[in-house]
Formats: C-alpha cells, sequence, structure tokens
C-alpha cells in the first residue's frame, strides 16, 4: 500500500490470527551493508510489510563502522503512538543472499 504525503487518509490492514498453535513469522537471512565502510555483515531480518523503515541494532550499527545521526521518530502501533530518541542511518542497506 502506498500512502501519497500529506493526504489526509492512511490506512494500514494488518492480519493475526488468534488461537493459532503455531506462529510463523517472516524472518530471512540477508547481508546488510555500509555505503560508507564497504563493510558487510550477514545476520536475519524480520520483514514487517507495515513498516515504512528498516531498523537495526546498535551493535549491528557498531560492526559496520557507521554512527547513524541522533534524532526522534514517532512509533505507532494499535496500542500507542510513542517518541523515541534513536539514532538513524541512511546509509546502510539490506540485500537478501542472491542479491535481490
Amino acid at each position: 500500500m502506498s500512502v501519497v504525503p500529506g493526504s489526509a487518509k492512511q490506512e494500514v490492514c494488518g492480519y493475526t490470527g488468534a488461537g493459532e498453535t503455531d506462529c510463523w513469522l517472516p524472518v530471512v537471512p540477508v547481508k546488510v551493508k555500509s555505503r560508507n565502510s564497504g563493510r558487510s555483515i550477514e545476520t536475519y531480518a524480520f520483514m514487517d510489510p507495515g513498516s515504512t523503515a528498516m531498523f537495526c541494532t546498535a551493535d549491528l550499527r557498531k560492526k559496520l563502522n557507521e554512527k547513524g545521526k541522533l534524532t526522534r521518530i514517532s512509533l505507532s502501533t494499535m496500542g500507542e503512538r510513542q517518541r523515541r530518541r534513536t539514532k538513524v542511518d541512511h546509509q546502510l542497506s539490506a540485500h537478501g543472499f542472491g542479491g535481490v
């Protein structure tokens, strides 16, 4: 789904089945690369179809020799909306092992 910036209407849909005995999360192997240092790390990523950004741990950012820029972000979930201080880094990219 795409949302036009500045539009008055936003819609997000996420389906979760209640009462299921098994839970399958979309976790896939990826290679995360720093455009600045050229370093790359193989790890696993949770594919969130409702997210509009990529998030990583401070430990991964450190291993890639990336500092990030301190900023505030707004996180919205079904239960609440929070503003958090975190670091943003636009120099990281994630790709599947097949190069896709």
